[in-house]
């Protein structure tokens, strides 16, 4: 039992010592690891810190801009389209809207421009777009052929001009020599007359008579020579001038056909379609074949665009020519522009029951171009001594909505709608008289305004 005890004791003092050597030899090695500590609040206190904060600082910027613009995409594609038009300020005296009809922007004075002669087009000097003068080359035909013709047909002409003088020169030569042959031939007829007389008398022989006689008759036959060939030489300066004529003819006839190888323009006018290449062949429109152009260019006169509008049986009664009108454009939203009747056309399209109206434009507006969209409203003169009323604001019939028992319009305002009580008057055509709501010159909402309320956010359809 004591042996026991003992060798607890023992233990525990041994026990002891270990744990004090312990504790000593952990006290020296603390200095040690203490100087091999990282200090990272002074590295991180450095030029590495400053550059890591705006790095990050620009990550965030750049990801809520991404946000922001990713949510005015979300926004915009779900914000409601509509369609607006202005309130217009309307006088009185302007006259009431008695028929409205749609059409298109056509020219009273258009053409497809093509070649008198069928050959290859070589030059086009004009382009869809391009402005033309009357008389001006927009296009030119391949020619070689017919100058080398012209060229021949100016060297025979001088052939001819040629021979038509040497003819001319051999004439006034025969006349000189019908003179000698005349002057001849009285010298010798004198003389015969006087040998005549020196027989009679007996002073002279009958042998220098006879001689007289002769010479007498030579002389004659001279002078009838020098005639003939005279006229001989007068035949040949009239055909060599039938055939300079002819030359002249032919030339003329070569000038022609080069003039027809220029495509002239016929007016004044513009480009509206180019029909041909350079290379390919054209002729005149009735001789077109399927690998053949019938017209080069397609010109028309802008002066005069008017609008073709049909308008039903039942209504071309109200409708007078020189009757006001005003022409809306779909590409001039918001823009009433001043026109009148110019002619009806005398038959109907059994297909539509319908009549064609030309409306001709007080002022052409370089905006307008042919075939656009048209609407045209015909206007009633009011009588005269009638008396004038205050000027009048008017919608579109498509802008006043009904809600909860009231009559509205949506009013846009900085994209946003703003619901507007009126008071409505007398409808004029596509049109209603607003009396009480408006000032005139608002943008109110025709289209897609069924699910819309006040203050919603809109985006106008382009």
């Amino acid at each position: 039992m004591a042996k026991s005890r003992g060798i607890g004791k023992l233990r525990a003092t041994r026990t002891a010592k270990g744990m004090e050597h312990l504790t000593e030899q952990s006290t020296k090695i603390k200095p040690d690891l203490s100087a091999l500590r990282i200090h990272r609040d002074d590295e991180e206190a450095g030029p590495n810190r400053a550059l890591r904060v705006v790095l990050l600082g620009t990550v965030l910027i750049v990801i809520a801009g991404a946000l922001l613009a990713g949510y005015r995409m979300w926004s915009s594609a779900t914000m409601p389209e509509v369609e607006v038009a202005r309130a217009t300020v309307e006088s009185s005296s302007a006259g009431i809207e008695i028929l409205t009809a749609t059409g298109y922007v056509v020219a009273d004075r258009k053409a497809a421009v093509s070649p008198k002669i069928s050959g290859r087009l070589e030059y086009l000097g004009v382009d869809t777009g391009s402005r033309v003068k009357t008389g001006q080359i927009i296009a030119r035909l391949e020619h070689r052929d017919l100058d080398a013709q012209l060229s021949d047909s100016k060297s025979v002409l001088a052939n001819y001009q040629s021979a038509h003088n040497q003819a001319e020169a051999e004439l006034e030569q025969a006349r000189g020599g019908l003179s000698q042959a005349q002057a001849n031939m009285q010298k010798s007829r004198l003389e015969l007359a006087r040998q005549t007389k020196l027989v009679e008398n007996g002073v002279t022989s009958r042998a220098e008579s006879d001689n007289a006689t002769a010479q007498a008759r030579v002389d004659e036959g001279q002078v009838r020579s020098a005639e003939a060939q005279i006229k001989a030489i007068q035949a040949k300066i009239e055909s060599s001038s039938s055939q300079v004529r002819s030359a002249e003819a032919r030339i003329r006839l070569m000038e022609a056909q080069l003039e027809y190888m220029n495509i002239r323009s016929p007016f004044e006018g513009l480009v509206i379609s180019k029909d041909a290449e350079v290379g390919e062949t054209v002729a005149p429109a009735i001789y077109g074949g399927a690998s053949t152009r019938g017209s080069v260019v397609t010109i028309v006169d802008p002066n005069s665009l008017e609008v073709e509008a049909d308008i039903n049986e039942s209504s071309i009664g109200k409708i007078t020519p020189g009757l006001r009108a005003e022409v809306t454009l779909d590409a001039l939203p918001g823009e009433r522009l001043a026109a009148e009747v110019r002619k009806i056309i005398p038959t109907a399209d059994r297909q539509k029951a319908t009549v064609k109206v030309k409306v001709r434009f007080k002022e052409i507006d370089p905006r307008i171009l042919p075939d656009m969209n048209a609407k045209a409203t015909f206007m009633q003169r009011p009588e005269q001594g009638a008396k004038t009323e205050a000027s009048r604001i008017t919608v579109l019939k498509s802008a006043i909505n009904q809600r909860d028992g009231k009559t509205i319009v949506f009013v846009l305002n900085d994209g946003r709608v703003v619901s507007q009580q009126v008071t409505v008057g007398t409808e004029l055509g596509d049109r209603v008289e607003i009396k009480q709501g408006l000032a005139g010159g608002e943008q109110v909402i025709i289209r897609g305004a069924e699910n819309l309320s006040d203050g919603s956010r809109v985006k106008v359809k382009t």
